[in-house]
C-alpha cells in the first residue's frame, strides 16, 4: 500500500489511479485517530470517464463508479524507508562493527549491529553503506548515535545539510522506491 505524507496544512495529493492528474485534499477530518490511517478514495476526474455507460448524464456527486484506490496517511514529516543492507559502522574508537541498515531517512538510519558488538549513546563515528539503487551508490556520513537499545541504534547524520551526492542520492532514493 503506498504511503501518502500529511503536509503542514493537513493536506495530501491524492492521484487518480487511471490517468495520474491529481488534487490536494483536506485531511483534517480523518487525523483524530491514532496509528495508521488507510485511506480509501474515489477519484473521478473529467480527463477519465468514471465507467458509467451514460457517464455525462450522471449526476457525479451520486455516481458510485470512477476509480477506487487505497492509501495509508502517515504523519511523519520525513520518509523513512525499510529495508536491508550490509554496512559498517566506524566509531572513534578506530574498530570496525559490521552493521544492517534496517531504516533509513534523510536524517538518519536505523541498524542493528552483528556479533557481539554495539554502540554507546552519545558516541559518534562513520557509518558507510551501497544503497540498493541502480548505481549502487556509497554512503558514507558522520554520525552520532542518538539511541541504542539492544542490538539496534539510531545513528543521526552529523551533516545532514551537506548537499554532497550521498544527500542527494538519499534523497532521490527516498522518493524514487514505493513505500
Amino acid at each position: 500500500m503506498k504511503k501518502l505524507y500529511i503536509g503542514n496544512d493537513n493536506t495530501v495529493v491524492l492521484t487518480c489511479p487511471a490517468c495520474d492528474k491529481a488534487k490536494v485534499v483536506d485531511v483534517s477530518r480523518y487525523l483524530g485517530s491514532d496509528g495508521p490511517i488507510n485511506f480509501t478514495y474515489r477519484f473521478q476526474c473529467d480527463d477519465c470517464r468514471c465507467g458509467h455507460s451514460s457517464c455525462k448524464e450522471c449526476v457525479r456527486e451520486n455516481c458510485t463508479l470512477g476509480h477506487v484506490n487505497t492509501v495509508q496517511l502517515e504523519r511523519r514529516k520525513i520518509a523513512r524507508k525499510e529495508l536491508s543492507l550490509s554496512g559498517i559502522f566506524l566509531p572513534n574508537t578506530k574498530d570496525v562493527m559490521q552493521v544492517k541498515i534496517l531504516d533509513i531517512s534523510r536524517k538518519s538510519v536505523r541498524v542493528e549491529f552483528l556479533g557481539h558488538t554495539k554502540a554507546d549513546d552519545g558516541g559518534k563515528g562513520i557509518v558507510d553503506f551501497l544503497l540498493d539503487d541502480p548505481k549502487e551508490t556509497r554512503v558514507r556520513k558522520s554520525v552520532l548515535v542518538e539511541r541504542c537499545e539492544g542490538k539496534e541504534a539510531v545513528l543521526v547524520f552529523q551533516d545532514e545539510q551537506s548537499f554532497s551526492a550521498a544527500d542527494k542520492a538519499i534523497g532521490f532514493y527516498l522518493m524514487s522506491i514505493d513505500q
